[in-house]
């Protein structure tokens, strides 16, 4: 059950601290006047914490538009989020990854962990909502290779071939984080009418 909107007063501070199991917390929304913090610049978040904002989009959504804490978090104090720091969460590919296999090989060195979510971006000529080529797959093993590179293994075969040429290169990207700001999946029905 989510909680209705948060309100921190301008003389207050809500601090998530770190669980061994994550923290997960359900709101409405956020009213931040004093300070929200997740980690620090010293002592980042390491665990997983999730902030769900929950909320139905209204039929008149558009011509009737609701306050910023409506499924959203409105700031007038200060945030403070700091996450665990993965590098490079974005990079390209070294050579070929090809269909069937269950590895890349990447042109950067990644801190990436096993179980977080990686996109694999389609490299056909060809990429539209009905017919693409994009992955996401789950991370088993990273390995360093060579000087400045990584190999990535999945826990799941790839279905595409993804090219990477001296002209060209597909690319890679972490869609994991420890800290999580996102709708809720029960009441976050997409807006475009064609997914």
């Amino acid at each position: 059950e989510a909680l209705g909107v948060v309100i921190i007063p301008s003389d207050s501070e809500l601090i998530f601290g770190q669980n061994t199991n994550g923290i997960s917390f359900k709101a409405q929304g956020f009213d931040v006047q004093g300070t929200l913090t997740i980690g620090s610049e010293t002592c980042t978040a390491t665990l997983p914490v999730n902030i769900i904002l929950s909320g139905t989009r209204p039929f008149d959504a558009v011509t009737n538009r609701r306050e910023a804490t409506y499924k959203g978090i409105s700031v007038t104090g200060t945030i403070s989020i700091h996450g665990k720091q993965f590098y490079r969460t974005w990079t390209r590919l070294a050579k070929t990854a090809v269909a069937g296999n269950d590895f890349v090989i990447l042109q950067n060195t990644v801190n990436w962990q096993p179980g977080q979510e990686v996109v694999l971006v389609t490299t056909a000529v060809k990429d539209a909502r009905e017919w693409h080529q994009n992955e996401v797959l789950i991370v088993d093993i990273v390995m360093k290779f060579k000087a400045r590179s990584s190999i990535v293994y999945f826990t799941t075969p790839m279905q595409y071939t993804h090219y990477a040429n001296n002209g060209f290169q597909g690319e890679a990207g972490l869609l994991s984080r420890i800290i999580k700001i996102q709708g809720a999946d029960d009441d976050s029905e997409p807006t475009d009418p064609d997914s």
